[in-house]
């Protein structure tokens, strides 16, 4: 098992605001391209995206400042007895810009690569650029 840990900077963001949008299923939803999440801002509720390819519960919040989350994913946890991942995002506002801090557990060996890319490639990126529409339409 093997541990992510990544560090994004949004410029010339609030990090309340991404905190907000990721626990919104709405937001969320449009952060990663229109596929359905079903997510909300309570401890002990179950979360799934894309039909339940990536599900998990809410374990923790700490409101704008930490989100953290039993992860499990179709191709990388697909029993019971495979261990659950654990996600937690800290949110923190740096001047202008907010940051995100990822650590990402128990990712399995195999499946390490491919999840350390997709949190960029599906999270991150267009993160940012949908951010940057929802100010400019304020």
């Amino acid at each position: 098992m093997k541990t992510i840990n990544q560090k994004i900077e949004f410029k010339d963001a609030r990090a309340g605001d991404l905190f907000d949008m990721f626990l919104n299923s709405k937001h969320h939803s449009a952060i990663r391209g229109g596929i359905e999440v079903k997510i909300q801002p309570t401890e002990g509720t179950a979360w799934i995206i894309d039909n339940g390819h990536l599900y998990g519960k809410v374990l923790e919040i700490v409101p704008g400042k930490l989100i953290v989350l039993r992860w499990r994913s179709a191709a990388s946890t697909p029993t019971p007895d495979d261990l659950d991942m654990i996600v937690v995002l800290r949110f923190e506002q740096n001047g202008d810009d907010a940051l995100i801090e990822l650590t990402h557990c128990n990712v399995p060996d195999g499946r390490y690569d491919i999840i350390n890319r997709s949190w960029y490639e599906r999270y991150w990126e267009p993160w940012k650029k949908y951010v940057q529409v929802q100010y400019s339409n304020q």
